[in-house]
């Protein structure tokens, strides 16, 4: 019988077949294009142009407002449209001059990028002069490389065991993503990653934005909508690793089906999917449990909203909902101390179980430079024994950025977004990057009844230094005491990381 890996891989690659044939027949208007300077793409029409800012109607975001020195450049969809006004001194918004009919070719333009573009032509029968279907099938999209290197050293006491000292390749991933379609712009992904010597699939999807009644379908390989620290973009973590609370109970990336939907401007989120088999949760972070079906349900509002205060500011709540069928008749959880180099501390161990009920809170609020953000969870697991076995953890985290900067915020997903120091480091200009000072508490509890997995509390401060939007070194230390389970006594942490992003 074929492995769960080998099972992935076939459903991922026949959904992925079908549904690009699927996009063929969709229908929709031509699309505006806004360049973000994080690298970012936005589609939709454009509806006001303003010297300091542009609105557009995105199909995957809704209306919303781009500052001018937020914009890399501007490409409008017809083909005789003229170029939006520039912006302020150094930024290029020089619109696309239209491409021949039918081509492919390779391009740098801020990243290595690519299009492709053929046409088709189905000639009347009766009237050959004249064609029946007459559009262009298009594909557009970039290629990127992502990259984190750590070093950690370890200082153990109070019986906790030995921990070597150790370098890594976190992670190394090449990815590509764009848009296809004939008359309507749809997205894909696909993101390949090393980790740890082992090969695996991090994203790998179709999404079809802006549908009516719906709002945005995907299909594929994605990270699950339960814990915020599960959703955040590569690089956006404040600390090196997720807290473990998160390790222990986020559901990593996996198969799905997915509709998410804004309301409000997008001040309301809604996001529901249908999650199946993911690949390990050694490979980033996720429980441990094989699970067959897990569907989940994740919402999400902006009581505060205001990104154009002297002092910005908003205010973040959300929760999230799931229900795990294990199709190994096994629920497992545990964590290591926020530290890939170190072993798991704390574990359930397998329990036979084929249902638990995992539930979580989140909240974050940015007002300028200062960042909270905290979040609990748990699981309700339903032991073939009978009765149920609860196990949790919760973390809250602080930073400041010394530089001034303030965390950008994707409303769609309703998670924090990329940073963009305000002085990249720069000898000739005299930047400094952003530095950000930030530090985190988590406790995570793995034992109830017959189960012993550990209780495990760590501090963890940390220093960010930026040195531009693809650059960043990270430094932290960490404490970790765990009472129980299969590794009780305190682990002293020291870890450094590279990461880079292109």
């Amino acid at each position: 019988m074929p492995s769960s890996s080998t099972r992935l891989r076939r459903a991922a690659v026949a959904g992925i077949l079908v549904l690009v044939a699927l996009s063929v027949a969709a229908g929709g208007p031509p699309t505006d294009t806004i360049w973000l300077r994080s690298g970012e793409r936005l589609m939709g029409k454009i509806v006001a142009d303003d010297p300091d800012r542009i609105v557009i109607d995105s199909q995957a975001l809704g209306r919303i407002e781009i500052p001018r020195d937020q914009i890399e450049r501007v490409e409008q969809a017809e083909e005789a449209a003229a170029e939006i006004p520039p912006g302020p001194p150094g930024q290029t918004n020089a619109a696309a001059k239209p491409p021949p009919q039918d081509y492919v070719r390779i391009y740098n333009d801020h990243g290595l990028r690519y299009e492709v573009i053929q046409p088709i032509h189905v000639k009347d029968p009766f009237f050959g002069r004249t064609n029946l279907v007459s559009e262009q099938a298009q594909v557009r999209g970039s290629f990127g490389l992502k990259g984190a290197f750590d070093a950690a050293a370890f200082a153990n006491g109070d019986g906790e065991q030995k921990v070597d000292s150790g370098l890594e390749v976190r992670t190394l991933r090449f990815y590509t993503t764009g848009e296809f379609g004939i008359t309507r712009t749809n997205q894909f992904k696909l993101e390949l990653g090393v980790s740890d010597q082992n090969f695996y699939i991090h994203d790998a999807y179709l999404r079809w934005p802006g549908l009516p009644y719906l709002g945005n379908l995907t299909f594929g390989y994605v990270a699950a909508p339960q814990t915020l620290q599960n959703l955040e973009a590569f690089g956006n973590l404040t600390f090196m690793e997720a807290a473990s609370p998160v390790q222990a109970f986020g559901p990593g990336n996996r198969m799905a089906v997915q509709l998410n939907q804004g309301y409000f401007s997008n001040r309301i989120t809604a996001t529901l999917g249908f999650y199946s088999v993911g690949q390990g949760a050694n490979l980033n972070f996720g429980d441990a449990s094989e699970s067959l079906a897990r569907p989940i349900l994740r919402l999400t509002a902006l009581p505060i909203y205001q990104p154009d205060a002297s002092v910005p500011r908003l205010l973040h709540i959300g929760a999230s909902f799931s229900f795990v069928f294990s199709d190994s008749a096994q629920i497992q959880y545990r964590a290591k101390p926020e530290s890939d180099i170190a072993p798991v501390l704390v574990d359930t161990g397998p329990i036979a179980a084929r249902q638990a009920f995992v539930f979580g809170g989140e909240s974050a609020y940015l007002l300028g430079p200062l960042s909270l953000s905290g979040e609990a969870m748990g699981s309700v697991v339903l032991p073939d024994t009978g009765g149920n076995l609860t196990f949790w953890g919760a973390y809250g985290e602080l930073g400041w950025f010394l530089t001034g900067e303030q965390r950008s915020y994707d409303k769609t997903t309703g998670v924090p977004g990329i940073l963009l120091p305000h002085a990249p480091l720069s000898l000739k200009n005299h930047g400094l990057g952003a530095w950000e000072l930030a530090t985190r508490f988590s406790y995570l509890d793995l034992t109830d009844g017959p189960i012993d997995g550990g209780r495990m509390a760590i501090l963890m401060p940390g220093l960010n230094w930026y040195w531009n939007q693809h650059l960043r070194w990270q430094f932290n230390y960490g404490f970790s005491h765990v009472d129980g389970g299969p590794s009780p006594g305190n682990l002293n942490i020291f870890q450094a990381r590279v990461q880079f992003a292109y």
